[in-house]
């Protein structure tokens, strides 16, 4: 593994003591010992998405005042092994929220966020991000209204709508975002000014149903 992590850090060009001691600290294992922990045949393509997962969660608990702690191994195995899937710098932006997150505040230590995220697309976090950003609660024109400021084509922001719907974000209504969602996204949205705004702009829908 000792191996393996310096021929990473060979080939992206940059130390990566901060990811290893993140990492290191979150398990109380040393590095050496992640592949029995992880797997022996953790991919050399994984372990460089962790890294550089951890390398940006490492930057965001820096700006924030956090030290890296020791987190439940319910919550740090599968949220390493899951990561490691995660190429695209947006998801990669979203993982390592949730793991600053996790480390700063321990309600967002549930192992279901890991979940959500990992069934996530890039599309799904990019119509996440511009729902929130737009502000659109309403449910007529939220997919196309979504697909113009993002960027996806509609067939992507329907199929995103989807997934999102399939995992339980929205009520059967289909009108709001649900209170799981929102903490979802508190523990690992990057833009968590724009989260309570949305929320606020929902509650005053006029319509309100009862499994909201």
């Amino acid at each position: 593994m000792d191996f393996m992590l310096k021929e990473i850090a060979k080939h992206i060009g940059r130390p990566i003591d901060a990811a290893c001691n993140l990492i290191e600290n979150i398990l109380s294992v040393p590095t050496k010992k992640l592949g029995d922990l992880l797997g022996d045949s953790v991919s050399y393509w994984q372990w460089s998405n962790r890294l550089n997962i951890a390398e940006k969660a490492s930057e965001k608990l820096k700006r924030r005042g956090f030290s890296p702690c020791e987190l439940p191994l319910g919550f740090a195995v599968p949220f390493l092994r899951d990561c490691g899937d995660a190429e695209d710098s947006d998801l990669q932006e979203w993982w390592a929220e949730m793991l600053s997150s996790a480390i700063g505040d321990e309600q967002f230590r549930h192992v279901a966020f890991v979940g959500i995220l990992k069934s996530l697309s890039v599309a799904d976090v990019r119509f996440l991000d511009t729902l929130l950003e737009i502000g659109h609660v309403e449910k007529d024109g939220r997919v196309e209204a979504v697909a113009v400021a993002s960027g996806l084509s509609p067939a992507q922001s329907r199929i995103s709508f989807h997934n999102l719907e399939r995992l339980g974000f929205f009520t059967p209504t289909g009108r709001r975002l649900k209170g799981f969602a929102f903490d979802f996204l508190k523990a690992s949205c990057p833009h968590r000014e724009r989260i309570d705004e949305y929320r606020n702009k929902q509650s005053k829908l006029g319509i309100v149903a009862v499994t909201d």
